[in-house]
């Protein structure tokens, strides 16, 4: 995903304080920090004050970006930290709708073999995902966001998180159980879905 290497000029012009690099890194990253923010506050508004919060404090904070691999996870660490304290103050619990649920999430959750579901069932399915996600608590959601909403690889998920590298998987995977058999429990047979990788 992306280009490793201009991800590492990004960051490290954004390090040194370029302006150039600053405006590259807000068109690069703020839709999809957005897209967190609003998960985590259902409000359009705040999710794009809090957006703007992000880079602020990201461009603040720049002296301590000490490795540039990890640039974009060290941008959710920071969106993560201010989405809990909105989240915190005003109640909000991080929980998904069916039509924020985009095509390509449900096919990383649950990717149906072709032709073997009609669009009612795909319907369905859509929608038990998102009441099976909505009840895993508040750290397997943000786990189920991050790797098939936002797209993050495990290794930026767990900087993100602070979860060791070894743990991730695990925690991942029991998420994925815990959806797999509420599915199972409405009548999805997982033959009709493929397991995440």
């Amino acid at each position: 995903m992306g280009d490793p290497e201009r991800d590492r000029t990004l960051a490290a012009g954004f390090r040194d304080g370029d302006p150039d690099a600053l405006s590259a890194v807000v068109d690069r990253y703020s839709p999809e920090i957005f897209r967190f923010l609003k998960f985590c506050t259902r409000q359009q508004d705040l999710a794009e004050d809090l957006t703007q919060e992000v880079f602020v404090r990201a461009y603040s904070k720049r002296h301590l970006l000490v490795r540039y691999t990890n640039f974009r996870a060290w941008l959710y660490t920071i969106a993560r930290n201010i989405a809990a304290k909105e989240m915190k103050k005003h109640h909000y619990r991080l929980e998904l709708r069916m039509e924020e649920m985009p095509p390509a999430a449900v096919a990383g959750i649950s990717d149906p073999a072709p032709g073997a579901v009609t669009t009612f069932h795909e319907d369905q399915i859509r929608g038990l995902l998102v009441e099976a996600v909505n009840q895993l608590d508040h750290e397997a959601r943000e786990l189920i966001v991050m790797r098939y909403f936002s797209e993050l690889p495990l290794k930026e998920i767990a900087e993100a998180l602070n979860i060791p590298m070894g743990s991730i998987g695990g925690k991942l995977s029991r998420a994925l159980l815990t959806v797999r058999r509420y599915l199972e429990s409405k009548g999805i047979s997982w033959d009709d879905v493929s397991p995440m990788d």
